[in-house]
């Protein structure tokens, strides 16, 4: 008995962290494919379906705003598994349940093993970070690297002893794949040499110079590839961005936000009521300090970027700010608890409440879709099309050579000669819409929508449309 209780005692936290990736595998892989793919994932169906890596890092550097990292990955990935809904989407869910293993190894190396269950648990349920986990983009990688660099640049400040280490050299690695991943990895890195040359001054030159210098050379080869690129931003409600991430967009919000209050209130209170120096906050509160400043200072910087200099373009870009988020409220249940009885109870109760809110999203989505996607509105296109076959139609497609992979699966019946496609990122929309309208002369055309196509509603009649989502519109129109 005393063996069994000893191995329990040893081995209870790997039980619980293999049933938590399992849970975590169920949750973001079941029904993954149902909802229809979006607008950016049918671009990246199209880029990672072309037959060379030369091709795909080049096609993306055209196309994409991002570096090529994910679409190099997932090219590799769909060679082997194939190219559908689901495997278009189970890398970035792979990558989602290796992020749920690693908090948990990052906290507990800041913290202890509760601190970690609790994060990875955290994680699991965050509806946000389950969205880009079954997303066919870059965001999962994204916050997978992130959270590797934490880690090893956590063991780089706890054993600063030889310049050139594992710890140095894993760093430098997973640093310069995120910047491969997402440009947004950039600051992230900035935000890392920004702590090492506070919080340890003279002895971080040495690791600043090592860092720059390598991860410079080493992203060499694509800044050649870097252009500027006109790409559509978006102010960031930096607030609400805290509510839906952070907070898990979570009807007991209060509960969240008290729990990442307790680490700073610990250190005031330690300030002010039990006189600790500066110095022996900063010697002693080493690991609070590492979360709270990455918490604060990029928020903070993002903030001041976004509403004084230029849009930091969309909430999907800062992701990489969740899982520490994530640890330090993970933080703040052991210091407010205290006992692990109560800290089990606790985060058991959180968790059930927590995969009520999950269902609950899970639920709306999967019965909401079918309203909303470019997958129903080509087979509206295709059902019009059949009701009206006995009228000259064609079908015209503006901005939507995203739509190839929709195209071949559900409009099959309609001859190619009838389909044409306009690529409003390569020509003159309304041009071309000019010059396929006096080369073919229908009688009617069949257009799916969007906000490139205001000329047909200027020039002709539109005699019924299908309204889907802000980007998809079916419309049948009379040429006059």
């Amino acid at each position: 008995m005393k063996y069994i209780t000893e191995f329990l005692n040893k081995n209870l936290y790997k039980f619980i962290i293999l049933v938590v990736l399992l849970l975590t595998a169920i949750i973001y892989i079941y029904k993954i494919d149902l909802l229809p793919l979006g607008y950016d994932e049918l671009f990246t169906i199209n880029v990672v379906d072309l037959q060379s890596l030369q091709e795909v890092i080049h096609e993306g550097n055209i196309e994409d705003t991002h570096p090529p990292l994910y679409h190099f990955l997932l090219f590799i990935f769909v060679k082997i598994f194939g190219i559908t809904e689901l495997s278009i989407r189970l890398f970035s869910a792979f990558c989602g349940i290796l992020s749920v293993y690693f908090i948990f190894v990052l906290s507990k190396k800041i913290f202890s093993l509760k601190e970690g269950i609790i994060s990875s648990i955290l994680l699991m349920f965050n509806t946000y970070v389950m969205q880009i986990n079954q997303f066919a983009r870059d965001y999962a990688l994204f916050v997978l690297l992130s959270i590797l660099t934490f880690i090893y640049l956590f063991n780089i400040m706890k054993n600063q002893k030889t310049l050139i280490n594992k710890d140095t050299l894993l760093y430098v690695i997973f640093s310069t794949l995120n910047i491969y991943t997402h440009y947004f990895a950039l600051f992230l890195l900035g935000n890392q040499m920004l702590f090492l040359l506070i919080f340890y001054r003279k002895k971080s030159i040495k690791y600043l110079l090592f860092f720059s210098v390598t991860i410079f050379l080493l992203y060499c080869p694509w800044i050649k590839f870097i252009e500027q690129k006109a790409v559509a931003t978006s102010n960031i409600d930096y607030f609400k961005w805290l509510e839906d991430c952070i907070f898990f967009n979570y009807q007991y919000k209060i509960v969240f936000i008290i729990l990442l209050m307790v680490p700073i209130l610990v250190l005031v209170y330690n300030k002010i009521f039990k006189n600790m120096s500066f110095k022996f906050i900063v010697e002693n509160f080493k690991q609070e300090l590492f979360l709270l400043f990455f918490c604060i200072i990029p928020f903070c910087l993002l903030f001041f970027i976004d509403k004084c200099l230029f849009n930091c373009y969309t909430e999907r870009y800062v992701v990489f700010l969740i899982p520490i988020y994530v640890v330090l409220i993970s933080r703040g249940i052991t210091l407010i608890l205290k006992n692990f009885i109560i800290e089990s109870v606790f985060v058991f109760a959180l968790s059930i409440s927590l995969s009520f809110h999950l269902l609950n999203y899970k639920v709306n989505s999967f019965t909401g879709f079918y309203c909303d996607n470019p997958k129903g509105a080509l087979q509206c296109m295709s059902a019009i099309y059949k009701l009206n076959r006995s009228k000259d139609i064609d079908l015209l497609f503006v901005g939507v050579h995203f739509f190839d992979y929709y195209i071949d699966k559900y409009l099959t019946e309609i001859p190619k000669n009838k389909i044409t496609i306009i690529d409003w990122r390569k020509c003159k929309v309304d041009g071309d819409i000019v010059d396929f309208l006096e080369q073919k002369k229908p009688e009617y055309v069949l257009a799916l929508q969007s906000c490139h196509t205001t000329y047909l509603q200027d020039n002709y009649t539109i005699v019924f449309t299908e309204h889907f989502n802000c980007f998809f519109d079916v419309c049948l129109i009379k040429i006059r």
